[in-house]
């Protein structure tokens, strides 16, 4: 939505007194859902900047709040004790919201470097300009994500950045999204519970650069259990037990290759050998060549 220098500074004024932007669209006087689509677009977006709606709408809020700041400031350099505490109290909830910033921040350094090398070091020449415009709309996606917005936002945010796709191509690429950067196939328990505890992993990051420890902590904790780290590991089956080769046992010496033997010339050659008929005996129940009940021969070898 293209505006006059004059109608973006009245909303610099009005953004300064807070004054929600369906109030803005009655003063202006301009089309509500072309200002509502510019209102929305993410401070992440290459698009805000100067001349934009919610830019000017959020540099009245930070015009206004550095004119609270310079008299609370002032009012606490004279002693007041009210300005001091509301003073120190703003150096504290600073000191969050820049050290979230740089949580975020080194979180999607990360995951544009991981991009980066994903085209670098492959084969980027055959990458279509379809193929690269995906990667940079999921990759959008997930910086919004992990600015903690909801999937409505990110659907709005896509579709005023890529007008041209439809809202069923836009929840597809969001679900594709997700799932690029946490599991593959639909988005499922396992993926939920990789998103959550990396969230209390930023949230863990975040309490430490506040120096509140026992938070990181209790953070740190729950993203263990989440992940399952405490959960006994299953006894695994040693491999080798899986791959023994089987034994399989003949007594049809043919299927070994073998020539088939006369028994009668065995039972000769045992004959003439120098044992005891009992040893004789076994030798040929042993060979197959006579069947010994066993009640015998036990009661022989007691005698």
């Amino acid at each position: 939505m293209n505006l006059s220098t004059e109608e973006l500074d009245l909303i610099e004024t009005f953004g300064g007194l807070n004054y929600p932007p369906e109030k803005i669209v009655m003063i202006l006087d301009v089309d509500q859902e072309q200002f509502f689509l510019d209102f929305n677009l993410p401070d992440s977006d290459p698009d805000y900047k100067s001349g934009h709606i919610r830019y000017h709408y959020d540099r009245g809020q930070v015009m206004a709040q550095a004119e609270i700041d310079k008299a609370n400031l002032r009012r606490a350099k004279e002693g007041n004790l009210t300005s001091i505490a509301q003073y120190k109290k703003d150096i504290i909830y600073r000191d969050v919201q820049n050290a979230k910033r740089k949580t975020i921040y080194q979180q999607e350094k990360t995951y544009l470097e991981d991009l980066k090398i994903l085209i670098e070091q492959g084969n980027s020449a055959n990458l279509t300009s379809i193929q690269i415009d995906f990667i940079e709309q999921i990759d959008y996606v997930r910086s919004l994500h992990l600015r903690w917005n909801s999937k409505p936002f990110i659907i709005n945010a896509v579709r005023l950045k890529w007008p041209k796709l439809a809202r069923n191509q836009v929840v597809k690429l969001y679900n594709d999204a997700i799932n690029f950067f946490y599991l593959d196939n639909e988005i499922k328990v396992e993926a939920w519970r990789n998103i959550y505890a990396e969230k209390l992993d930023c949230l863990a990051a975040l309490a430490i650069e506040i120096s509140d420890i026992e938070q990181a902590r209790r953070c740190l904790v729950e993203a263990a259990e989440i992940r399952g780290v405490n959960k006994d590991v299953p006894q695994q089956i040693p491999e080798h037990f899986l791959n023994r080769q089987k034994v399989f046992y003949t007594m049809d010496v043919e299927k070994l290759g073998l020539p088939k033997i006369n028994r009668y010339e065995l039972a000769a050659f045992i004959d003439k050998l120098d044992l005891t008929s009992v040893e004789k005996l076994k030798l040929k129940r042993d060979s197959m060549i006579e069947n010994s009940p066993l009640e015998i021969l036990l009661e022989d070898e007691k005698n």
